[in-house]
């Protein structure tokens, strides 16, 4: 008998109602268990719940206190606590969710019905699947894999990506989660293959090999799937183009998209405005679009984001540059937005030489936005000595040191490193502004509206608007990141499995997604982009025993990198082959043979391992199914499913604790084990992580979201623009956040397009 505290006598409710003694030995039994057969684990668990029961508590209320006391104890002296956590936490879902005891799964045929019913699940998928295929899929769920997921990996889980019934009722266990990713992905694919690609796709999921973006987890097999993570636009400077492209963000916002837009166009604060006066300047246009996605919040599950990028030659880009800061009016303010300056060499050279700028309203220098380079710098010049035009003449330097006090002192103000993304940029047409998170570099165009009429039907009286337009180019790019603690465990065939199931996936999404804006759709018709990155870079250097600073490191990232690009692109040229290449091949650097470290400008040159030349030649005969193959997201939530660390960041400490609906401590994986080999992001070199930075770019064909560290903001402005012209040196497309470390910018994240 366990004995606690004398003479204490209380009645706990059962879920059915019924009343019944509280029994500390049957406790004991289900903490045993809990503990892994640990007695001194449960005995103490016992004793520290025993003072929060009382008399008529809920069995419910009861499992809470218990998890949430074990949880409480997760430290990094004791990180065993977590598996007890997670262990009871399992034991709760089971019994709330399907009434079911450990390791017994409900039948999978009847979550399907159920989301049917609902509305959850898309009818019409369900359907496809016979009696038969829906038995055989669901006897090949493995409940076991739920304990391959940490504590806060199973509660991401559920509040986030778990179906829900009604607002506090769930559908789906973690493995149905994982199975209904499977499932969508596959269910148009011929029968006598598609429960094997189902149960590939699964396997590769569950057992954690990779991640899928938040908007894949959200929308898979539910009606209206919109399955991009990244929406890029670029806003003209018109009444019709700017309210058509206002729309089309809000439509994607609605459907869970992380928005983007390019504002290069807008004419400066006092332009002249043919027959209405002059002009307000960008700054009221960019309020409307954080209206637009405040309004629009993302599947009423998370806040509408995007993110506005501008070139620092724009006449009024001191003003934006502070939208984000505190101080100033309303009326000049639009704080629930980020920023990115689009800056280029010729900016470069003035910071160095200690020269002056030019500022330049837009509507007078058209060319400016359509060129770079030589180019870009010839009409700059030719602008700077015309007469007659709106301009404005500034130090180099104070504008530098503006946009690097933003960055320190706001975490704020993205960089776009023009020459860089537009020389490695694998398309004929010139990509204007990366993404929410600082990831995807992929062409867009503003639409246009070029005839207006009204067609009256005589005999109806019935009056129709038709618009002759040109609709633009919206890019959208779907995720997904692999984790580099599997890959680097997986046996060439089986590398070559994950590929191209992955790959074989995202290519059938995209023709299975539903595009709230056409000219959506009308992207991915063409140019088939999608984004694969990569998850727990800190904790593989941490396992390997290499400095982030150091040659081991270097050699260890190009050798990996090229690792997983050989792979994806040769799966991406077998798809080609079996089902064509993407309608612009003919237009993209792929036509002549390159690949993403053929239009490298960093300075690293280790040698390559894999024949090339070889796969260069079914390249260029073949094609390839997507225009691009990488691009390396944040992973702040669904890595979380991994036990990774996030993304490509280094860990900020050993140990954090996440808000939110509930409170829990994260270790940084095999904390026991690598606790002296983990470095911390507030002692790393920036110059050290962008050198890995630029390696990582040689075989990414877009980007990745890549943020610097600063021990506290007392780090001088100087500093910061050091580190922007050196990202800018090695070939780096772009610069995400600056972490300060008194800023603690956890909530910064960028759930919308973190995979």
């Amino acid at each position: 008998m366990i004995e606690l505290v004398e003479g204490r006598r209380h009645n706990v409710i059962k879920r059915d109602g019924n009343i019944e003694k509280y029994d500390p030995d049957k406790m004991f039994r289900v903490l045993m268990w809990a503990c892994d057969g640990k007695a001194v684990l449960a005995s103490e668990l016992l004793k520290d719940i025993d003072i929060k029961v009382f008399d008529k508590i809920s069995i419910n209320k009861l499992f809470d206190e218990v998890i949430e006391t074990a949880a409480n104890k997760i430290s990094d002296m004791f990180p065993v606590w977590d598996s007890v956590a997670r262990n009871l936490f399992l034991q709760k879902i089971y019994k709330e969710v399907w009434g079911i005891k450990r390791n017994e799964y409900p039948d999978y045929g009847d979550v399907l019905k159920k989301g049917v019913q609902y509305g959850i699940y898309d009818r019409e998928v369900i359907e496809s699947f016979s009696e038969r295929e829906i038995k055989e899929i669901g006897n090949y769920i493995r409940p076991s894999r739920d304990f391959n997921l940490s504590y806060l990996g199973l509660r991401v889980f559920m509040d986030k990506y778990s179906m829900h019934y009604t607002t506090t009722k769930n559908l789906e266990l973690p493995q149905h989660g994982f199975m209904r990713l499977a499932l969508y992905a596959f269910w148009k694919e011929d029968k006598s293959i598609r429960l094997e690609l189902i149960k590939k796709r699964y396997d590769h999921m569950s057992q954690l090999i990779y991640s899928e973006a938040t908007p894949k987890w959200l929308n898979s097999l539910t009606p209206n799937a919109q399955m991009a993570s990244c929406v890029v636009t670029k806003l003209p400077d018109d009444s019709w183009g700017i309210n058509k492209t206002m729309s089309n963000l809000g439509l994607f916002s609605k459907y869970g998209g992380g928005l983007a837009t390019d504002v290069s166009s807008l004419r400066a604060t006092g332009s002249k405005i043919r027959k209405a006066g002059e002009s307000s300047g960008p700054i009221p246009f960019i309020r409307m679009i954080e209206s637009v996605v405040s309004a629009y919040n993302q599947l009423g599950k998370r806040n509408g984001a995007c993110a506005v990028y501008f070139p620092w030659w724009h006449f009024d880009a001191p003003e934006m540059i502070e939208l984000k800061e505190e101080g100033g009016t309303e009326d000049r303010r639009a704080r629930k937005l980020q920023y990115g300056v689009k800056w280029n060499k010729l900016f470069t050279e003035r910071i160095t030489n200690n020269e002056e700028i030019t500022l330049f309203d837009p509507k007078d220098t058209p060319e400016l936005l359509e060129t770079w380079g030589e180019e870009f710098e010839k009409w700059y010049l030719y602008y700077e000595e015309k007469k007659g035009i709106k301009k404005k003449r500034m130090p180099a330097l104070d504008l530098a040191y503006q946009i690097a006090k933003h960055r320190i002192e706001t975490g704020n103000i993205y960089l776009f490193f023009e020459e860089n993304v537009q020389s490695q940029n694998n398309f004929d047409l010139k990509i204007n502004s990366s993404n929410l998170c600082n990831e995807i570099f992929l062409p867009t165009i503003e639409p246009k509206l070029k005839k207006a009429e009204l067609n009256q039907n005589i005999m109806s009286k019935d009056i129709e608007l038709i618009e002759k337009t040109e609709p633009g180019q919206i890019a959208l790019c779907n995720l997904s990141s692999i984790n580099l603690m599997a890959w680097d465990n997986l046996r060439p065939e089986e590398k070559d499995e994950v590929a191209y199931n992955l790959l074989r996936a995202s290519d059938n999404l995209l023709d299975y997604a539903y595009y709230p804006a056409l000219e959506g759709g009308l992207f991915n018709e063409r140019f088939r982009a999608i984004g694969v990155g990569i998850t727990n870079l800190a904790q593989i250097l941490a396992v390997k025993g290499y400095s982030w600073g150091s040659e081991e490191a270097l050699k260890f990232m190009h050798k990996i990198m090229e690792d997983i690009y050989w792979y994806l692109m040769n799966a991406s040229i077998n798809l080609a082959k079996e089902r064509g290449r993407f309608d612009e091949f003919q237009n993209t650097k792929y036509a002549q043979g390159l690949f993403s470290f053929d239009l490298y400008k960093g300075p690293f040159d280790y040698d390559l391992e894999y024949d090339w030349n070889g796969l260069r030649k079914d390249l260029v005969s073949c094609g390839t199914r997507f225009s691009t193959v990488m691009a390396i997201a944040p992973t702040a939530t669904s890595g979380l499913l991994l036990d990774s660390t996030e993304g490509i960041e280094p860990i900020r400490q050993l140990i954090s604790v996440k808000t939110g609906t509930y409170s829990c401590a994260q270790l940084a994986p095999q904390l026991t084990k690598l606790r002296s080999a983990y470095e911390l992001a507030w002692n790393l070199e920036p110059e050290d992580m962008m050198n890995l930075a630029s390696i990582r770019q040689k075989f990414v064909d877009q980007g990745q979201s890549f943020s610097l560290y600063y021990k506290d903001r007392n780090d001088s402005a100087y500093e910061v623009l050091r580190d922007i012209m050196y990202a800018e040196t090695v070939g780096l497309k772009g610069l995400y956040y600056a972490h300060s470390f008194k800023e603690g910018e956890d909530e910064e994240k960028c759930e919308s397009c973190a995979s």
